[in-house]
């Protein structure tokens, strides 16, 4: 059992809840656990909440159990940067911490904000939203990567390219892309596919795997090995 903000997740017959380090229970034992929910879920607090899951719908509740966004959705994403992504009725859009819709229920699938950027699916093609709920670069990707130090990988035709935060193309659509039902296996530390991180990223171009800077040099050759998941 491991304490986060003062409260720890225990389970009792496939039900769970929050007890303080007093071993006082301060969130119900009542909400239902699932092997996927098990594997997926840290059971910490974020903006002061935490997802529960009960009568197969999900909601938040607060370090007091008290309910603060309505168990009613189909899923839940995790908080990050005061936003979560909800899906009801096949239908994704975002709250805020206050449970109040801040991007619409209007999209296919929304993955969760970084950089300040939240990425939708509409009609088979991806885009952005902003934190105002803001459609700020279109749904006409066929596929993207999360926002990183201002820059998102994007893809057309089976090429990525790279666009900045008013969705203008940065970096041409000459990258490769690898994405083949598997894995890889690299430095995490120093490197993301895709992400750039610390004024680099790890790109696929011309068969092999390279760095990049953000005006689009080749840095050097990166060691990546590929396994099946």
């Amino acid at each position: 059992m491991s304490f986060h903000d003062g409260l720890a997740c225990v389970f009792i017959d496939s039900k769970y809840g929050y007890i303080n380090k007093k071993g006082e229970v301060v969130v119900p034992i009542i909400y239902d656990v699932t092997e996927y929910f098990m594997g997926s879920h840290d059971y910490n607090f974020y903006c002061g909440l935490t997802a529960v899951k009960q009568n197969d719908k999900y909601g938040f509740v607060d370090k007091k159990g008290n309910v603060k966004i309505p168990i009613i959705y189909d899923s839940v994403g995790y908080f990050n940067e005061n936003l979560v992504s909800v899906c009801l009725n096949h239908k994704y859009g975002y709250l805020n911490n206050f449970g109040e819709i801040v991007v619409p229920l209007i999209y296919d699938f929304a993955t969760s904000f970084e950089d300040g950027f939240g990425e939708v699916r509409l009609r088979r093609k991806y885009g952005f939203v902003n934190r105002k709920g803001e459609l700020v670069i279109p749904c006409q990707y066929d596929m993207t990567k999360c926002f990183g130090e201002g820059y998102a990988a994007v893809r057309l035709n089976n090429k990525f390219g790279f666009i900045n935060s008013v969705g203008e193309l940065v970096l041409p659509f000459i990258f490769d892309n690898p994405y083949f039902g598997g894995g890889y296996e690299y430095d995490f530390s120093k490197y993301e596919l895709y992400l750039f991180k610390g004024g680099e990223c790890l790109v696929s171009f011309d068969s092999k795997f390279v760095a990049i800077n953000k005006v689009g040099e080749v840095l050097r050759e990166v060691n990546v090995s590929w396994y099946v998941e």
